[in-house]
């Protein structure tokens, strides 16, 4: 976090953007502030940027949340209006700035030196701020306070150790440059790791035979590969591991030079318990290595819980008195309480005391004063900061992404930052592995999204586990008034939302269709009310800068959130005189033309009108709150009441308060789960503002607000339809991170060598898994042509017995109860005839059979599927019970019953010869998670050998991922945009539109309608290839060490034509996935550019061979579309006859 600057504040912060337009751009119009804030790479590059990168840089620091012109907007209105309402006698006023045209001119021809301090402010690196925080020293008076169900008990801390130490992390900040990695030294590595194998008497890593069957290659100019004797590491690589190629052995052999070398390198895994299992095997060969991971209490107790369970499920004695290496690192509790008599009194402390000890001062009187927080004594021999601390004096580090983005702990430094901008800085060297997936998590970062209700996996269905648990497992816990406002404020949340969908479902036919995906907000939906059966054109002027409106809808806006903030947080009428005099009276009054008395009154009427509504249990009585609302708003827009009018008010105050309400329970939630009382679970998260303030703004802009969904098809009742909440907000594009982490931040003279590895990181039409940057460099197996190409795939449907001359399906049918008992059908046919002559049981003996049977598996769409079906399979084909696995979430929830196992024990299934089917959601078994043989002749094969998808994938109708992840891409596109070195900002400015445009056209239907296969047109190619990525990465767990696989797709949805066993229907690109797929690779390895078709015929011929060969897929196998050095899905979408604008009535411009 960069120090904060007190120069401008409050009202004149906006001087920061006059004057910044005004040095630096030459111009005078703020209309400009959202492209020169928004961080854009492509910008700062230009020629007319390149010049000042310092003072973009720290602008977009200083002013990342004025990125959008409806925050412009306000801030100038502030600003106008603090000069001209006499509030103010002591500052000077600077620029002149015009609300409507944005446009500004200085008022004075000598600035301030205020001004010129700020100018220099911009044009040098601005400092990290400092946390301030000092270490309690062990001969003063130190206590801690301990919460005993809500009493806080102060216990004196004492006999601490003589000797405390406490080291800090150095900043150097030395360029190493590139670095030349020889691959004949990483033999050298991997004759020394199997010589301490010897040494340690460990199982043989085989690392010398391991290396010797991998191929570094490079892609040649005019296609095909020449073999690399050296590895490159120098700005941005991309490298591709094919499966089962052996990139775990080159990135533990790269590591181990790296860290011999003494390059500082940072690698990030998919999770933190493959980073574990890294950590655990780089040190078994004298690695200097240290685990990164993130500091909250809730993420310490999941990754702890995680652990136990790994350790617990491999040990007929639940882990009693068993070590797992390490395990130590996951510490949840703190030692400073052994220091003091709480234990004693039969207090356990569930918090942690890092910053909270208390030392007594004493006042030059002699007098005790108040006691000072300093920082707990005991860190540099603390188990609960093992991980953080052991980072300081090693030169490897590893951990997942979102380790990354948390702060280093004060002890560690002076400074208040994260460590990423540690490793930006400092480091050689950063291993991003499964790259592809990591972009798609950046971009899930950027965006804070949570379903409040509709689902069994919504925020409000967990809200009733939540409430459960409390009153079933602590009970004793009630009394606490943490706990008393939790749930108070949970039954708040649930009221205001179940009265949101009653409201959906009462609204008429046209007004579902114009809301229904659209991001609501109290601003937009007054917008609308304002606006009336004008809301587009008001749009149309709002986005183009000219909304004569603005200033009444703004006023509007403000009078209702505060007298609704007044009614929800102040229910009885009380202190509101100090609401009032808090409010602008006079700016709301002047831009509605009422008197400041006439604003005092509709305030007060307002809120008291919502506070009739909020606790009010009677209809009729509720219905009064509402009149009162709908009246004054009326009067306030000047618009007549119409029943249109009414619905759009009860819509406003329901979206209103449900936000609110959800927005007060977070917190309380939060705070019961750090003290254990609840279990974590998905609420709303994002990236720190640091990482934005890094990276992008999205160039979709600020979209915000709750959107619903409606469903007729899951309601009983024709009349009505399910709904489905979900709130989300889009604060930026981290993507951006992994491409630009090369190159140097200002003011910093290095920058580390950053390496992107994966093995499903090419794929150009997948807007989420596509690393945009020819591999250089790809690794491939020397045995990998023997065996791949013998894999065999079939589109095998089962027969429906209920409805002859059909097949089962699970994607697309309606009804829960009928998918749900589709698939136990699947099942039960596939195991029927017991283990031996099954369907199943003659695939496992048939195929690839050896010296070990390989297993087979289920893949389906959940853990609840998993569950389910392992309960059916138990029921209802006994023999099949002890040979099944099903993982799942948490096996803890299953008491102990055999047959469940979590993802961070699936690896131990390989060896497992007793069990013979696996039953997981497809992406639960995760990047860097292998089942395989780990010893005989087949060692290291895949032991999955038959895969069943029983399910066709699809994500549920809220789901933003495609959005989210094409709006990404259309970020990363512009921000690697090169202008032309006349380009003036004008053209930046002009080009930058479209390309929002552009984006706009792309997604103009997923913002308008719910995630349905059937609306998505031209979208199904990259839908389809984001789900391909993950379907290719399961197929490719059968393919460890280049075996063979065999695939069945069992749901009829894979390919709806072929299930009608007619092979005159041909299945097309719209009716199956399978033929979509094919045609997405085979345009791939048909590339017209030479380099780009040799990297998709390396990367997917293993794939595409045997499913254009699929058994029973009926399909047209000449339709290939070619793909041309630039394509760009873009151009295969349009509107449609939609305009921009009306596609934009989703934007928070």
């Amino acid at each position: 976090m960069k120090q904060s600057i007190d120069i401008w504040t409050g009202n004149d912060k906006i001087n920061w953007l006059c004057l910044f337009i005004n040095e630096f751009t030459g111009k005078s119009d703020l209309n400009l502030a959202p492209l020169l804030l928004s961080g854009f790479h492509s910008l700062r590059s230009s020629s007319v940027a390149q010049e000042n990168e310092f003072a973009y840089f720290n602008i977009r620091q200083l002013m990342l949340r004025f990125s959008n012109l409806t925050a412009i907007k306000k801030a100038v209105v502030r600003y106008n209006e603090h000069y001209t309402s006499g509030e103010t006698t002591s500052d000077q006023r600077l620029f002149n700035i015009d609300e409507k045209t944005l446009t500004f001119q200085p008022l004075l021809d000598l600035m301030p030196p205020e001004y010129e301090q700020a100018k220099q402010v911009l044009l040098k690196p601005l400092e990290f701020s400092k946390h301030g925080k000092s270490v309690a020293k062990a001969d003063k008076e130190l206590f801690i306070e301990v919460d005993d169900i809500g009493i806080k008990r102060p216990y004196n801390i004492k006999d601490l150790p003589s000797t405390l130490s406490n080291t800090q992390h150095n900043i150097s900040n030395q360029s190493s440059g590139p670095i030349q990695i020889p691959i004949a030294e990483l033999f050298e590595e991997a004759t020394e790791m199997d010589l301490l194998d010897v040494k340690h008497s460990r199982r043989p890593g085989n690392w010398v035979s391991r290396l010797e069957n991998i191929l570094l290659e490079k892609p040649k100019e005019n296609g095909g590969f020449s073999r690399a004797d050296t590895l490159e590491l120098a700005g941005l690589k991309h490298l591709i591991g094919l499966p089962g190629a052996g990139k775990t052995t080159l990135l533990m052999c790269l590591t181990r030079w790296l860290s011999r070398k003494d390059y500082k390198t940072a690698v990030v895994f998919p999770s933190v318990e493959v980073s574990r299992q890294y950590l655990t095997a780089l040190k078994d060969y004298d690695v200097a290595a240290g685990l990164l991971t993130g500091q909250s209490q809730s993420t310490r107790a999941r990754h702890a819980h995680n652990i136990a369970e790994t350790i617990a499920c491999a040990d007929p004695l639940k882990g009693f008195a068993k070590e797992f290496a390490g395990s130590e690192y996951f510490s949840t509790h703190c030692v400073l309480p052994a220091f003091t008599d709480a234990m004693e009194d039969g207090i356990n402390p569930t918090r942690n005391f890092c910053g909270k000890v208390k030392e007594r001062t004493k006042s030059r009187d002699g007098s005790a004063s108040k006691p000072v927080s300093r920082l707990c004594p005991l860190w540099g021999m603390c188990g609960y900061h093992k991980a953080s601390r052991e980072l300081i004096d090693v030169n490897v580090w590893l951990g997942h992404i979102a380790s990354f983005d948390t702060l280093i702990p004060p002890h560690a430094t002076q400074l208040h930052y994260r460590y990423f901008e540690h490793i930006a800085r400092e480091f050689d060297v950063v291993i991003i592995d499964e790259a592809d997936q990591v972009q798609s998590w950046l971009d899930d970062q950027g965006v804070s999204k949570l379903t409040l209700t509709g689902d069994s996996e919504s925020f409000h269905a967990d809200l009733q586990k939540r409430q459960n648990q409390m009153t079933v497992e602590h009970n004793y816990a009630l009394g606490d008034p943490n706990i008393f406002n939790f749930t108070l404020t949970a039954m708040d949340f649930s009221r205001n939302s179940h009265m949101l969908v009653g409201t959906i479902q009462k609204l008429d036919e046209e007004l579902r269709k114009q809301y229904q995906g659209i991001f609501l907000t109290s601003s937009r939906l007054i917008n609308a009310i304002v606006s009336g059966d004008k809301a587009k054109s008001g749009l149309a002027e709002e986005l183009e800068g000219i909304d004569s409106r603005f200033r009444q809808k703004e006023a509007i806006t403000l009078l209702w959130e505060s007298a609704a903030n007044a009614a929800f947080y102040n229910r009885q009428d009380m202190a509101e005189q100090d609401t009032v005099e808090q409010l602008k009276i006079q700016r709301i009054a002047e831009n509605l033309n009422f008197s400041e008395e006439e604003i005092k009154n509709q305030f007060k009427n307002l809120s008291s009108a919502c506070r009739i509504w909020l606790t009010e249990e009677r209809s009729s009585n509720r219905d009064i709150g509402m009149t009162r609302i709908c009246t004054a708003l009326s009067e306030l827009a000047h618009r007549s009441q119409s029943p249109s009018f009414d619905k759009k008010v009860h819509l406003l105050v329901c979206v209103t308060f449900t936000i609110f309400s959800y927005k007060k329970l977070a917190p309380h939630s939060e705070a019961l789960i750090e003290q254990g009382f609840l279990t974590p679970s998905h609420v709303e998260q994002r990236c720190s503002d640091d990482l934005l303030s890094y990276t992008t703004d999205n160039i979709l802009g600020r979209l915000s607000g709750v959107r619903f969904f409606l469903d007729n098809r899951s309601s009983k009742h024709s009349e009505l339809s399910s709904v489905k909440l979900q709130y989300a907000v889009f604060s930026g594009s981290p993507r951006s991170f992994i491409y630009h982490l090369h190159k140097s931040v200002p003011g910093v003279s290095r920058a580390p060598a950053v390496l992107l590895a994966s093995a499903t990181s090419y794929l150009e039409q997948s807007p989420a898994y596509h690393i945009n940057r020819v591999p250089d460099y790809i690794v491939r197996a020397c045995n990998n042509d023997e065996r791949s190409d013998k894999s065999y795939f079939e589109f095998k449907p089962i027969p429906n017995a209920s409805k002859p001359g059909t097949c089962l399906r699970y994607s697309g049918e309606a009804l829960p109860s009928v998918r749900e008992g589709n698939l136990r059908k699947m099942v039960s046919y596939l195991l029927k005839d017991g283990v031996d002559d099954s369907v199943v049981g003659k695939a496992i003996t048939s195929f690839d059979s050896g010296e070990r049977k390989r297993k087979a598996a289920f893949v389906v769409n959940s853990y609840q599927h998993c569950e389910m079906l392992k309960r059916h399979i138990d029921q209802r084909h006994p023999e099949w019970a002890s040979k099944t696995v099903a993982v799942v979430k948490d096996v803890e929830a299953y008491d102990g019953a055999p047959g469940y196992v979590t993802n961070s024990q699936v690896e131990a299934l390989g060896d497992m010869d007793n069990i013979e089917l696996i039953i997981f959601p497809m992406g639960a078994i995760g990047r860097g998670t292998n089942i395989v043989f780990s010893k005989g002749t087949r060692a290291r094969d895949a032991a999955i050998g038959t895969m069943y998808f029983l399910t066709r994938p699809h994500p549920s109708t809220d789901d933003l991922s495609l959005l989210i992840s094409i709006a990404a891409q259309q970020s990363e596109e512009f921000n690697a945009e090169t202008f032309s070195e006349d380009a003036s900002f004008e053209d930046i400015a002009t080009h930058h539109m479209t390309a929002r445009n552009k984006a706009y056209d792309k997604v103009w239907r997923l913002l308008l309608n719910p995630l349905i296969a059937s609306r998505l047109g031209d979208l199904m190619e990259p839908f389809t290839a984001n789900i391909s990525v993950s379907l290719l990465q399961t197929i490719g767990r059968g393919m460890r060490n280049s075996c063979r696989v065999q695939c069945f797709f069992v749901d009829a949805a894979w390919a709806k034509n072929s299930a009608k066993n007619d092979e005159s229907i041909l299945d097309t690109n719209e009716t199956s996935m399978l033929v979509q797929l094919i045609n997405i690779l085979k345009s791939c390895v048909n590339h017209t550019d030479p380099i780009k078709r040799s990297v998709y015929e390396e990367l997917y011929s293993a794939f595409l061979e045997p499913l254009s060969e699929t058994q029973g897929l009926h399909y047209d196998k000449r339709n290939v579309k070619t793909l041309s050095p630039h394509y760009d899905a873009a151009s295969e979408s349009s509107l449609d006859g939609i305009t921009t604008t009306e596609a934009l009535l989703s934007d928070n411009t």
